[in-house]
């Protein structure tokens, strides 16, 4: 997950907004539609995307968003960059 930061008073920050993605959400809706588990491995496979970077990914722990693996994720999930990649107000609950 990625803040933003507004520069206030005296130099300081306060966040107010963040990204994060959705890929979890994404995950468990093709699984549910599949009716399977489907494993990093196979996510691997047909992205070509390493198993620690999506691990990252399901755990919103990514500090850069790269083009190529955003296009991987959609095609793959077979969504639009707005499913996969949310920009909004710090103060959400959950995921």
């Amino acid at each position: 997950m990625y803040s933003s930061n507004i520069i206030g008073e005296k130099g300081r920050y306060r966040i107010t907004r963040e990204v994060y993605n959705r890929f979890k959400i994404l995950l468990a809706e093709k699984e549910i539609k599949e009716n399977r588990r489907i494993p990093y491995d196979e996510i691997k496979e047909k992205t070509g995307i390493a198993t620690s970077s999506i691990s990252a990914w399901a755990t919103n722990d990514i500090k850069r968003y790269d083009a190529k693996m955003i296009a991987a994720f959609c095609e793959y999930f077979d969504c639009k960059v707005v499913d996969l990649i949310v920009y909004e107000s710090s103060n959400r609950s959950g995921n």
